[in-house]
């Protein structure tokens, strides 16, 4: 008998010591072989779910899973499309009224004029690259997430199949989104499945910058517009009429006002990236930023001092480089994410201390349904937008 549990206990070290020896590419694989053998179980566990939380209610089909699935994309690809005319519209409205101010500034004050070239260029840009991404998406959703890495990795019902001929939308580096809020980004891909590092992983330092005035406002209108809609589709009884409707009008007037357009100003710049913590479901997440400084000139503007928000070597307005609630959105300095997306609001600013050059920052991530994710969608990796684009 002991005899039999030492071979026993010998083949399981032997195994052991074979699985820790194998390379990072065919331990990838079999990982990914494992999730899409056990793919079919997960979704039986949806089921068990579902008995625990509504015991008295029927088990739902297999058909009312990929309806409630199909229902989520389209809803998910309304929204991209209704952003997209709104951005569109608004940005013909810009447009007009930029023009108007361009006229009337050409020859009292060129330097506003070059920061609204500026500003009405950026825009543009900025509309027609998300344009472009969105057009290249590909929905995709979650068919696993182990409970030892929670809070790192999960896995997605795409791969290298669902490529369409001479496409490379699914590949590693593709950025994975919600809406215009950040994921993560695939770090591997199978024939029929891949991996999603989440952006609260430790490993994923995504380049970021705060951003504040206009395009944070027009992000939280959105948001509005969001909550808008769902009230509207819940029918929900718990508020009378009159009150549904007085808060629809509320929501309405405060959407129009954070529309108007205002400046928008480009701070700070720093990286993002997940806090190391038990993987424990129910936690919420944050993201520690380093780094945040804008000591040089760029695009959007001259570098600022980094205590006082003065322009460096001319004269001008001073803002603060950071404040709390500013919104962060990739610069696309990373080689990763493409600038212009959304990940974060600030929720806690460090002191500085004696000798510090830059502001180190707590976050918390937009996209806030990462605990209960369960479709997101992929765009190309940036180098290949690139190409497209050109």
């Amino acid at each position: 008998m002991n005899k039999k549990f030492a071979i026993s206990y010998l083949i399981i070290f032997i195994a052991l010591i074979f699985s820790l020896s194998l390379s990072r590419p065919i331990s990838d694989k079999l990982r990914g072989e494992s999730v899409a053998l056990l793919a079919p179980l997960w979704n039986k566990l949806l089921y068990i779910k579902h008995f625990i939380l509504h015991p008295f209610e029927a088990p739902p089909s297999k058909t009312t899973f990929t309806l409630q699935e199909e229902n989520q994309k389209l809803e998910l690809t309304n929204q991209l499309l209704n952003n997209d005319l709104k951005t569109l519209y608004e940005l013909l409205d810009q447009q007009q009224s930029l023009q108007f101010q361009l006229n009337k500034l050409a020859t009292e004050y060129p330097q506003e004029l070059r920061a609204l070239q500026k500003q009405q260029e950026h825009t543009k840009q900025q509309f027609f690259t998300n344009l472009q991404l969105q057009i290249q998406t590909k929905p995709a959703r979650v068919i696993f997430r182990s409970l030892d890495t929670w809070n790192q990795s999960l896995w997605i019902n795409v791969g290298e199949s669902d490529n369409p001929p001479n496409d490379k939308i699914i590949a590693k580096n593709s950025p994975v989104l919600v809406g215009q809020t950040i994921v993560g980004v695939i770090d591997y891909v199978g024939t029929h499945q891949s991996r999603v590092r989440l952006i609260t992983d430790t490993g994923l330092t995504p380049s970021v910058r705060a951003v504040r005035g206009g395009e944070q406002e027009l992000f939280l209108a959105e948001q509005i517009e969001s909550i808008f809609i769902q009230l509207q589709r819940k029918n929900t009884k718990i508020i009378s009429k009159e009150d549904s409707d007085q808060i629809a009008k509320f929501l309405s007037h405060l959407k129009t006002v954070l529309k108007t357009h205002k400046k928008t100003w480009y701070l700070a710049k720093g990286h993002l990236q997940g806090i190391k913590r038990p993987n424990i479901r129910g936690q919420s997440f944050i993201l520690k930023g380093t780094g945040f400084n804008y000591d040089f000139a760029d695009e959007e503007g001259n570098g600022r001092d980094l205590r006082t928000g003065k322009p460096l070597n001319q004269e001008g307005t001073a803002v603060p480089l950071l404040k709390m609630y500013d919104l962060l959105v990739t610069t696309g300095m990373d080689g990763v994410f493409p600038a212009g997306l959304k990940v974060a609001t600030i929720s806690k600013i460090h002191l500085l201390k004696e000798g510090d050059y830059f502001y180190e920052i707590e976050a918390i991530p937009l996209s806030v349904d990462l605990e209960s994710l369960s479709l997101v969608f992929v765009i190309p990796p940036v180098g290949y937008i690139k190409n497209l684009v050109n």
